[in-house]
């Protein structure tokens, strides 16, 4: 394999303790001791996106370390602990990080303090000999090994900090320990396996995945007791009644519905049947329900069991299994009618929503509104007050035994609205004789990419098409919102600083109606693709000499210029990402895209609804600046 660079698009902080205390340079006088901060030896690491084991490799080519930050004394802490002056067990000694004979080393004046007295003492005694450093990765270069496992070697990559660990995972270079940040390599999410947050960033991260992990249970708890309780005959108040108490599972809410089920069969003596459908058949649903995960390549877990027993099979002998001993006497055109009126249906339901998840966390281009968007849910599909609430008065000094003045606060009204977009998704009698699972998957897998662009669609159009405020005046108005640029023109770093005070010189009425400054600077920049570019080297750490004397007096992060695919032309706007700025939200019972089945006995097959219900408006002018571009 050809050496191609792979740059991360994050840069999560990781961790490794091929390192050492050097006990014998310890100096009293000047409390300094020599630490090795390794080698950059190979640490096997697994790739849970792409199923396959790596070696991480540390270059120490002095030209591929950052130095920086350790030579201006970065802190020595204890466990990576960032949030406490407890767990600062000294500093980094300001110039004397190198590299000597392939090995970082680097001095480290120890804390006198009383707090950090028992590290210290641990560190000199030679019981807390394990040390751990932290890094953050610019650029991958990758290559094969010689047994026949991928190496990616970091070959622009910065220590960050130091720390004295506990425990030693591997005896000769330390410890090793990774991060659940997210690590993206060429656009693809790579997770370490073990969790080692030590930066906000990473936490923030962390939390969003953890969020949308949340939306995705609750949309297919819903999804299971809606499809299982009509299938059972259960009346829809009833399924609505388990669908609103969020306290009870799925699972729990199926068997509570075939008990209802059991006791509404009794009179005709079918309980035991029940029971047993219980017992197999939904044991076997689920087996197939992995198999055809796996077979679809969306199953993050693969059961084994199912993979035996079904992962081989087709969908025409799939099916004859599902059916039963009735289904090996049967054509092929009845069998396909007996399992459209069975378990199949519920099956592909529930795949068709696991590739639809999986196809959302890689339309992160069409998702750019998250960052700058909160998200509420609407209740249904009339019009959505949100009453603003703008400046209230100034706390007023309480004294003690005095009571508390009342204050007052400016209020104005934005609207809007979910509406309902979807497309059908049919699963034909041919894609089931020819075996054609792909078909239908690469249909959802088409309809959820469009889903997701047309919530982007939607965003960027409050923007392009300025949006009517809910005083009655478009969202951009150089008179009334003043956030507007008075001169348009080509991406400038003039035009980029005037956006930036265009945010910081808001104000807002106080209830005496006096003017209040808000002062929030712009944190995000908005713009097509094809200015890119340009707007990447502005903001880039070491600009190009053509840019030298321009200087950009406003710090937007690389992650937060957000490229958004449907703007075209050269405007360019500027948001300060405040919450509630804006709003877009889905419908609450769906949390999201949602694909079912819908029943249509004309059809040559089974037809699922692909919908997406969603809204989004923009509560705050004040939060926004407009460049109409050259």
């Amino acid at each position: 394999m050809d050496k191609t660079t792979l740059t991360r698009n994050g840069k999560p902080l990781e961790t490794r303790s091929q390192v050492r205390f050097r006990p014998e340079s310890w100096n009293p006088e000047t409390r300094e001791i020599t630490v090795s901060l390794g080698t950059g030896v190979d640490v096997l690491r697994y790739d849970w996106i792409r199923d396959a084991y790596y070696h991480e490799r540390l270059s120490m080519d002095a030209a591929h370390i950052r130095l920086e930050r350790l030579n201006s004394g970065a802190p020595f802490l204890a466990q990576h602990n960032d949030e406490s002056l407890d767990a600062l067990v000294g500093a980094f000694v300001p110039g004397t990080a190198r590299v000597e004979s392939g090995e970082l080393i680097a001095n480290v004046k120890l804390s006198a303090s009383q707090r950090a007295a028992d590290n210290v003492r641990d560190i000199l005694d030679g019981i807390a000999g394990n040390t751990s450093v932290g890094y953050i990765v610019e650029a991958w270069e990758r290559s094969d090994g010689d047994d026949g496992i991928e190496i990616r070697t970091a070959v622009d990559w910065t220590p960050y900090e130091g720390s004295v660990v506990c425990v030693p995972v591997d005896i000769t270079g330390g410890i090793r320990s990774a991060t659940t940040n997210i690590n993206t390599l060429e656009g693809e999410k790579m997770e370490p396996k073990e969790n080692a947050v030590v930066d906000q960033a990473a936490r923030e991260a962390e939390l969003k995945v953890a969020a949308e992990k949340a939306v995705a249970e609750y949309e297919a708890r819903c999804s299971d007791i809606r499809v299982n309780g009509r299938k059972l005959g259960i009346d829809d108040k009833t399924i609505d009644g388990f669908v609103a108490d969020r306290a009870v599972s799925a699972d729990a809410a199926i068997r509570k519905m075939l008990d209802i089920r059991a006791e509404k069969d009794a009179t005709d003596k079918h309980s035991g049947r029940v029971d047993i459908l219980v017992d197999v058949s939904e044991k076997r649903r689920a087996l197939v329900s992995n198999a055809l995960e796996a077979r679809a390549n969306i199953a993050t877990t693969p059961n084994r069991e199912a993979i035996r027993e079904f992962g081989g099979l087709s969908l025409v002998e799939i099916g004859r299994d599902l059916v039963g001993s009735e289904g090996r006497s049967m054509g092929r055109r009845e069998l396909f009618k007996r399992m459209t009126s069975g378990d199949f249906p519920l099956i592909l339901a529930n795949l068709a929503n696991k590739t639809a998840m999986a196809r959302t966390a890689q339309s992160e281009e069409y998702r750019w509104f998250e960052k700058i968007f909160t998200r509420e849910d609407y209740n249904d599909f009339k019009a959505h007050n949100t009453p603003w609430l703008g400046a209230a008065s100034d706390l007023a000094l309480v004294n003690e035994g005095v009571d508390y003045t009342q204050g007052s606060m400016t209020e104005r009204n934005e609207s809007s609205t979910a509406f309902k977009y979807g497309k059908d998704l049919p699963f034909t009698f041919e894609m089931f004789i020819n075996d054609d699972l792909g078909a239908f998957t690469r249909a959802v897998d088409i309809f959820t990419e469009a889903g997701w662009r047309t919530a982007s669609n939607l965003c960027a159009a409050l923007f392009s098409g300025n949006q009517t405020m809910g005083d009655g005046t478009a969202l951009f108005d150089n008179v009334a919102h003043r956030n507007t640029s008075t001169s348009d023109g080509a991406m400038t770093a003039a035009r980029i600083n005037e956006l930036d005070q265009l945010c910081l010189n808001q104000y807002r009425l106080t209830p005496d109606a006096t003017q209040e400054r808000i002062g929030t600077s712009m944190r995000y920049m908005l713009f097509p693709a094809s200015l890119k570019p340009i707007a990447k080297q502005f903001f880039a750490p070491v600009a190009r000499a053509t840019y030298a004397t321009e200087i950009v007096a406003v710090n937007v992060p690389e992650e937060n210029l957000l490229v958004v695919p449907s703007f075209t032309g050269t405007a360019y706007y500027g948001a300060t990402g405040r919450p509630y700025a804006a709003r877009f939200g889905f419908l609450r019972d769906d949390g999201g895209l949602v694909i079912s089945q819908y029943a249509d006995e004309a059809k040559d097959g089974l037809v699922y609804h692909g919908r997406l219900c969603f809204g989004c408006h923009i509560n705050k002018w004040e939060d926004f600046a407009y460049n109409a571009g050259a």
